[in-house]
C-alpha cells in the first residue's frame, strides 16, 4: 500500500483528528491517473467480487475476502461511488460478510489497493436487468442452482443457499419461500461466512415492485434526508478570490442535474471521511452544469473563503 495512503490512515486514526486545517494533497488521495471526479474513466482497473470483512468509515479502509479466498485491504476514496440497494449510500450501510463488488486501481506502488466503487449485488442485478433463473432447488437443504443472465448474455450457473433467515419479497410484501420452484427468477442480495466462498441469500426479490418499494425507494429517501441535513459531498477544483469551483460527487449529482444558476447555496468544509467541520458559508451558484459520468460542476461566489480551503479539498454543499 502506498505511503501517502498509509499516511492518511494515521491522520484518520487521530494524528490530526478532525483538524479542519489539514487537507489532503492531490497526490495523497490518488493513484496514477486517479483524480476526483474521473475515477470511472481510468483504464487500468480490476473488478472483483468479495465478502466484506469490515469497513472502517473513519479511515475508509475495508478488509475483504475475494471469492478465490485471497484477503485484501482497500482504501475507498472519498469520491468513490458507494452503491447500496441500487442507490448511492454510505460505507456504514454495508453489513459484515455481505457480498460486494469492487473496482480496484493501482496505487503508486503498482498494487490494487484503491477502490473507486463498492456496490451490493442488487445494484448490479438491477442496473443490468439481470436475474437468477432457478434450475434446481432442494427446500430441505436450502441448496439452489440457478443460471444468472440478462437480456444480452448468460453469466453462467451458480450455487446459492437459502437459510432460515432468508427473506422473500413479492408485490412489496414479505412472503413464504416454500413455493419457490424451478423456472422462477429472482434478484438477490448475498452474504457469506467468516471463511469459505459459499453464497447465502439474505433477500430473495421476486419482482421489480418489491425491489423498488422495499429497497430502492427507502434508500433514496434516506439519502435525500441525509443530504438535506448534511449537504452533498463535493471537492474543490479551483479557488479564485471568493469564487470557488466545485464538483459535486457523481452519484448525488444525478439528483440535482436540473438545478439552474443563481441559486443560493451553503458550503462547509469536510474531512476525509466526509464529516462536516467548521461553519457554513453562504453564497450563490453563478454557474451550474451537470457533467455526465463526472458530477455537478458549480461555480460559487461565497461571502468568504477561509484560508483552509484548498484545491482538491473536500466540502459539503447545501442545495435547494
Amino acid at each position: 500500500m502506498n505511503h501517502f495512503v498509509l499516511f492518511f490512515f494515521l491522520v484518520s486514526f487521530g494524528l490530526f483528528g478532525e483538524d479542519s486545517s489539514y487537507w489532503p494533497t492531490q497526490e495523497s488521495i490518488s493513484g496514477p491517473g486517479i483524480v476526483p471526479g474521473s475515477t470511472q474513466l481510468v483504464q487500468k482497473k480490476r473488478r472483483v467480487k468479495a465478502f466484506n470483512l469490515g469497513i472502517d468509515p473513519i479511515t475508509r479502509v475495508g478488509k475483504f475476502r475475494l471469492e478465490s479466498g485471497e484477503l485484501i485491504e482497500a482504501v475507498i476514496l472519498p469520491h468513490s461511488e458507494i452503491l447500496f440497494n441500487a442507490q448511492d449510500g454510505n460505507l456504514e450501510d454495508f453489513y459484515l460478510y455481505q457480498h460486494v463488488r469492487l473496482r480496484l486501481h493501482k496505487d503508486n506502488e503498482g498494487k490494487y489497493t484503491i477502490a473507486t466503487y463498492i456496490k451490493d449485488d442488487l445494484k448490479h442485478l438491477y442496473a443490468h436487468k439481470e436475474f437468477w433463473h432457478i434450475q434446481s432447488i432442494d427446500h430441505k437443504s436450502g441448496r439452489v442452482k440457478a443460471v444468472v443472465k440478462n437480456p444480452k448474455l448468460v453469466r453462467g450457473e451458480f450455487e446459492l443457499w437459502l437459510t432460515e433467515k432468508t427473506k422473500y419479497w413479492r408485490h412489496g410484501k414479505q412472503v413464504s419461500g416454500k413455493d419457490l420452484k424451478v423456472g422462477d427468477k429472482f434478484q438477490v442480495n448475498i452474504f457469506g461466512l467468516a471463511e469459505g466462498a459459499q453464497r447465502f441469500a439474505s433477500d430473495i426479490i421476486l419482482d421489480e415492485e418489491s425491489a423498488e418499494s422495499v429497497f430502492i425507494k427507502p434508500q433514496m429517501q434516506k439519502m435525500l434526508s441525509e443530504e438535506k441535513k448534511n449537504g452533498v459531498p463535493a471537492y474543490i477544483q479551483k479557488i479564485d478570490g471568493n469564487t470557488v469551483e466545485l464538483m459535486v460527487f457523481r452519484m448525488p449529482a444525478k439528483r440535482y442535474m436540473n438545478l439552474k444558476r443563481n441559486i443560493q447555496v451553503g458550503v462547509v468544509q469536510a474531512t476525509w471521511n466526509l464529516r462536516a467541520v467548521g461553519e457554513k458559508i453562504n453564497g450563490k451558484a453563478v454557474q451550474v452544469e451537470y457533467k455526465n459520468r463526472l458530477g455537478l460542476y458549480m461555480k460559487v461566489e461565497l461571502e468568504d473563503v477561509p484560508q483552509s480551503y484548498k484545491e482538491a479539498g473536500i466540502v459539503r454543499v447545501y442545495l435547494p
